[in-house]
């Protein structure tokens, strides 16, 4: 079925019946209607569902719920995406999560020449917002209630947005965006700078913000608009004192720097590395690859370049032929997340759970580090 053109007209597309929605994302009325049910009967959506638990093996990772998406399901999410969302939803200035262009990094950086700090976080995002407020915004985007609803069925799951459906993200974004506009504009005001990383809040600025009526009013606006704050993720920094991470990187004498902490744990690694690779005894059984390294050594120089040259001196000193080999030889494991079907309790890998599975001798081309 060819995909059928709809006009846009001031950030909405002229949509009027369920029909046009069906041919402008190439399936027939009467299949999406019953894609939606099928996904939202918990009974039937194993169909297109996977529903998983991702268990990462460092002791300071909680396992995490995500669900994947399969077959005419995932089709129908990334054409709703492609073809309506992402013509009419346009993410704001404040806003740093999943937005092409921006990052934890540029969030971060938004902060920097400030004194002192306002963090905290919005609880259950994702979860929190309804399939009410989701048609209520998609009505604003589209030409009727009809098809509004109609695409709220296919957006959301357990009547709100979930963690793993392309479309959550953008949909969030349009629902938070009259709470970045209250705050962003009361901030600029005082002149504060304000930044969001989907769930994450930061005002920065030159005064002590638990002295002012920041929290309170922040608090006042998320909880008008359905959300509520975790009230025991607050922090009130300065940041020329106090050690601040902001989305996983610290802000420090006025400069972005990675953690110390991972910057160790990274030091620890690549010299178990390099004693696999000489053939000395490794006192545990996990290990990461030459791959993985590179990559975080990589994350390591995009935030700070200063802090990795330490960690490519000792990266270059490794033989990773040989240290592939090893660990081949020793069937060490690599450590990386592993995820567990909460429906069976298998592993993706064909394990069960507690287990690990053997180094796999399958060569990656990687960009080298330099």
């Amino acid at each position: 079925m060819l995909k059928t053109r709809v006009a846009l007209t001031k950030s909405r597309l002229e949509i009027f019946r369920p029909k046009q929605l069906a041919n402008l994302l190439g399936f027939e009325e009467s299949f999406l209607r019953c894609l939606a049910s099928t996904v939202q009967n918990p009974a039937t959506r194993s169909k297109y569902i996977n529903e998983f638990t991702i268990v990462d093996p460092r002791e300071d990772r909680k396992p995490r719920d995500v669900i994947s998406i399969r077959g005419d399901f995932r089709t129908v999410q990334r054409r709703i995406y492609q073809r309506i969302l992402s013509q009419v939803i346009k993410p704001g200035p404040s806003s740093h999560g999943g937005i092409r262009g921006k990052s934890i990094k540029s969030n971060a950086e938004a902060h920097l020449g400030n004194v002192y700090a306002y963090q905290t976080d919005i609880a259950n995002f994702f979860p929190s917002i309804h399939r009410d407020r989701v048609r209520s915004v998609l009505q604003n985007y589209v030409g009727s209630r009809d098809v509004a609803e109609l695409l709220a069925q296919l957006v959301t799951l357990d009547d709100h947005l979930a963690l793993g459906l392309v479309t959550s993200p953008i949909l969030a974004e349009a629902v938070i965006q009259p709470v970045d506009t209250r705050i962003s504009g009361a901030c600029r005001k005082m002149g504060l700078t304000y930044s969001r990383f989907v769930d994450d809040i930061c005002i920065s600025g030159s005064f002590p913000i638990d002295k002012s009526c920041i929290p309170r009013m922040v608090r006042g606006i998320l909880q008008n608009n359905g959300f509520k704050i975790r009230p025991e993720k607050d922090r009130f920094v300065s940041l020329s004192t106090d050690l601040f991470s902001l989305t996983g990187i610290e802000i420090r004498k006025n400069r972005l720097r990675v953690p110390q902490r991972y910057i160790n744990d990274l030091v620890h690694d690549l010299e178990s590395a390099n004693a696999i690779a000489m053939g000395c005894e490794h006192p545990v059984t996990l290990y990461y690859t030459r791959e993985q390294i590179v990559g975080r050594i990589q994350f390591v120089r995009w935030v700070n370049k200063g802090q990795s040259s330490i960690l490519v001196k000792k990266f270059k000193k490794i033989n990773w032929r040989l240290h592939s080999k090893q660990a081949l030889l020793r069937g060490l494991i690599v450590l990386k997340p592993r995820s567990v079907d909460r429906s069976s309790g298998a592993v993706s890998d064909g394990t069960v759970v507690g287990e690990s599975t053997p180094l796999q001798s399958k060569k990656r081309s990687i960009k080298s580090v330099d």
